[in-house]
């Protein structure tokens, strides 16, 4: 079915067009090939040759693009991207929680827009490459009769760039041997092939022409050129073998996908963390090196991005290609997912490969954090030796970060850290840009964020730039305050109020709605119990946590627990457990509010209303079971076996009626729920296993959704390490 699926080395002439139009156009001959590789030479002594020499070069160009139809459409994308680096439009208060938003998403745009812009016909582009390829040798491919005949018929047929693998079929035929489903799944799995291979001819650019053509022209040195592409050279490898894998045998068909990927996905985890972390400092010290004043790196990538073989991309497109890759495959697995019929071996892999490569970007994304966080710490210019917070070394994630104003109307630039907020401003050291700290350092715990109304006078306004918009028409707006809870901070000699004012109401109140304590606090005894729950949705949601247990110890048949009746006193209920939040401003009480609570969340909750109310309701069904147990417990073994053969059946046959309607593995939904973690537990919590396990014997569906449950990293993780107690 995908026969026409060929992967062919990486070659010159086949980074002059789209991986996908060369279906479409005859194999490229030898003279062709010589013809670009003379055209390639000559591009690269373009930073020799004399003034007039390149003139006269770049006037011929811009004849050649004005005798070319295609040449507007890829110039008005250049001119797009362009007028929005000009722009430099950016959010004031970037989140960081994700890899994505890290980095800009200027790179999926472009390569998005050319993926999808409409080009000429094959027979047009096929002519465009023959001029390019040909402009300074004699040596030219004849075209085929159809061709010349295509493109005397048609000059002006306009069609996507990359055709649908429907449309390279014949319509009618499709239609008697397959359902719309299943050509639309060969859809996807086709533009899945299609970008491997583009993937491999976009990296394989980036190291011939761009790095390798900088170390031969001594542009960069060798620490620089590591610095910015990273291990480049290992990351190729890993698609050329997938793309290996995935190619169809003689003329059979891409079906399953499934297995490949899972198996690729956990092979490139510590190659792919090490070059996406790495683009940080790559981008860095590029846009550090396009500055400088001899202009030998700018004036390199600008002529490499006028030649036709980069298709109007930059340097940092093609790095950056791997990154955005990552994060579109599961968009893409998802796709097929929903196109596969039940029964197909991919249905049921593809949903491992989906939370597999989730956790791979999962981990890129902390990595990349991490080394962001690095970078700033590294630049933190200290006025004196107090601000030098212990906490401030210990950091691995910026929280959020932004630029604001002091009540004197100087810009500071803050960071929140996962346990500490920073204020400083910009300033230049030895031509290096750094952070000078201007206030004390406020620990997260201890931070209270206060919003002032606008318009409101209060001593701080009465002096600075707000004392003169309150003197004018204009009130102060969207000024807000950041203080200290800590008796520690609050001594005569440290200033930990700060009133600050934010560029416009939406910055100000995505300030406010930060949970400003990344941090929580569970107490509970040292045991499992009531607490054990909620500790689990923690750990799979990847939220770190206190888990402060008040110590007991069983003496004469009694439990003893000094500390907890010393401090009973001090809690709403006096029960536990209890979930601090919000550095001590909230405290949540009773097991099951404090489970909905991080299941809500953390997205644990279904996805919807209804979703919701079922996994609740479930929720409230183990509640009433594990009564029931309790109850029968002293009555003797009589009661207990009654118990297991009649309400714990009774409710394992309604909960396997509810599981797994979408064939997830799961009770609600694709993902993991509150309720998954509760059936875990209540399966766990009879000491007589055996009985539990007669229970289930008709509940396939609930024994899947505990091994999916068991088999999660960082519930896996948690079960391996978590202490023994006595309960």
């Amino acid at each position: 079915m995908f026969g026409s699926f060929e992967y062919q080395p990486s070659s010159p002439i086949s980074s002059s067009c789209d991986i996908e139009s060369m279906d479409e156009m005859p194999p490229p001959s030898a003279s062709s090939i010589l013809s670009l590789n003379d055209d390639l030479t000559i591009s690269n002594r373009l930073n020799t040759t004399t003034t007039q020499n390149s003139v006269s070069l770049r006037s011929k160009k811009k004849r050649k693009r004005k005798l070319e139809p295609d040449s507007v459409s890829l110039r008005s994308l250049e001119d797009l991207v362009g007028d929005h680096f000009q722009r430099k439009k950016r959010l004031s208060l970037p989140r960081l929680s994700s890899v994505s938003e890290l980095l800009s998403p200027m790179c999926d745009r472009v390569i998005n827009m050319l993926q999808t812009t409409k080009q000429s016909s094959s027979a047009n582009l096929l002519n465009l490459i023959n001029h390019n390829t040909n402009q300074n040798s004699n040596i030219r491919r004849k075209p085929s009769s159809q061709t010349t005949s295509n493109t005397i018929s048609s000059p002006n047929t306009i069609k996507k760039f990359r055709a649908a693998w429907s449309e390279t079929c014949d319509g009618e035929k499709l239609k008697q041997t397959m359902t719309a489903t299943e050509i639309e799944r060969q859809n996807v799995l086709y533009e899945l092939f299609s970008e491997e291979q583009q993937m491999i001819e976009n990296l394989g650019l980036a190291q011939r022409v761009y790095r390798n053509g900088m170390k031969t022209l001594n542009i960069l040195t060798d620490l620089e050129l590591k610095q910015i592409f990273g291990p480049l050279e290992d990351i190729l490898p890993l698609h050329e073998d997938l793309l290996y894998r995935l190619k169809p045998k003689g003329n059979s068909s891409i079906d399953a996908v499934g297995q490949i990927y899972l198996e690729w996905f956990q092979r490139i985890r510590s190659s792919y963390v090490s070059y996406c972390s790495n683009l940080i400092n790559a981008k860095e010290l590029l846009d550090a090196k396009r500055c400088e004043e001899n202009g030998r790196v700018d004036d390199y990538l600008k002529r490499c991005t006028d030649s036709g073989f980069s298709r109007k991309l930059d340097l940092w497109d093609f790095l950056d290609q791997p990154r955005s890759r990552l994060m579109k495959y599961p968009i893409l697995f998802k796709r097929i997912h929903k196109r596969t019929k039940d029964g197909h071996e991919d249905k049921r892999i593809l949903l491992d490969t989906i939370n597999i490569v989730e956790e791979l970007i999962n981990d890129v994304s902390q990595a990349t954090s991490a080394q962001l966080c690095w970078n700033v710490i590294a630049r933190l210019v200290y006025t004196n030796d107090e601000q030098k917070h212990l906490l401030i070394e210990k950091q691995t994630r910026i929280l959020c970060q932004g630029e604001l104003k002091n009540n004197r109307g100087h810009k500071l630039y803050v960071f929140l850290f996962d346990e500490i907020l920073v204020f400083t401003r910009i300033a230049t050291r030895n031509g290096i840009k750094s952070y000078q700290l201007t206030n004390y350092p406020i620990p997260v715990l201890s931070l209270l964020v206060e919003d002032i109304e606008d318009g409101v006078k209060i001593p701080e306004l009465s002096s600075g730039s707000f004392s003169r918009t309150l003197a004018g028409s204009k009130p102060a707006r969207n000024v807000f305050r950041c203080s200290s809870l800590s008796s520690i901070d609050n001594n005569n000699s440290r200033n930990t109020s700060i009133l600050l004012q934010a560029r416009d109401m939406y910055d100000k109140q995505q300030w406010l709605n930060l949970d400003m304590s990344s941090s929580y606090k569970l107490i509970y005894f040292a045991g499992r119990g009531l607490a054990e729950t909620s500790r689990m949705l923690l750990k799979a949601a990847g939220q770190e946590f206190e888990d402060y247990r008040y110590p007991i110890t069983m003496k004469d048949g009694q439990f003893n627990r000094p500390e907890w009746d010393a401090d009973k006193s001090k809690y709403t209920y006096e029960k536990i457990p209890v979930l601090v939040i919000d550095g001590g401003k909230h405290t949540i009480a009773q097991s099951k509010a404090i489970e909905r609570f991080l299941a809500r969340r953390f997205n644990m909750l279904g996805s919807n209303d209804v979703e919701a109310a079922i996994i609740e309701a479930a929720g409230e069904q183990i509640g009433d079971v594990k009564q029931a147990y309790n109850k029968a417990k002293p009555e003797g073994a009589d009661a207990v076996k009654k118990f297991f053969e009649g309400d714990l059946k009774k409710t394992f046959t309604a909960f396997e009626k509810q599981a797994n309607q979408n064939k997830s593995g799961y009770f609600m939904g694709s993902s993991l729920s509150l309720f998954d973690i509760q059936l875990y537990n209540l399966i766990h919590f009879f000491d007589d296993q055996e009985s539990v396990q007669k229970a289930l014997a008709d509940c396939p569906n609930l024994k899947a959704i505990h091994d999916k449950v068991e088999q999660t990293p960082a519930i896996k993780k948690w079960l391996a390490e978590r202490p023994e107690t006595m309960f």
